[in-house]
């Protein structure tokens, strides 16, 4: 099985359906919508793990901090999205990966066939 390259796992991603639906903030906030659709918030997050993609190990291993400096989204936000990509099948990581007295950040793989 060939490897893909970051760019078909960008393209891959933008290619996700977005929801256009206004939502209150006072729901509870879904996943995924019953359309089949993702919410922008969690396509973004999406775009910006798989632009941090490394094409040999196929790991993403941007930190939370990172994604929030780069999205403009708050902490809980970033990890709600991590979450919904995490049970969409989309995402998977191991938590802790980094030496004993330095910063531990998580190792995140991107599932190309579930996007």
């Amino acid at each position: 099985m060939a490897t893909k390259n970051g760019f078909e796992y960008v393209v891959a991603a933008m290619q996700l359906q977005v929801t256009k639906a206004k939502t209150k903030k006072s729901r509870k906030r879904t996943k995924r919508t019953p359309d089949g659709t993702v919410r922008s918030s969690t396509k973004l997050v999406l775009i910006l793990l798989v632009n941090h993609r490394n094409n040999k190990t196929g790991q993403c291993n941007p930190s939370v901090q990172r994604l929030m400096d780069q999205t403009g989204y708050s902490k809980r936000t970033i990890l709600f999205e991590l979450q919904a990509l995490k049970e969409l099948g989309i995402l998977e990581w191991q938590h802790g990966w980094g030496n004993a007295h330095a910063k531990q950040s998580n190792r995140y793989t991107v599932n190309l066939k579930e996007i």
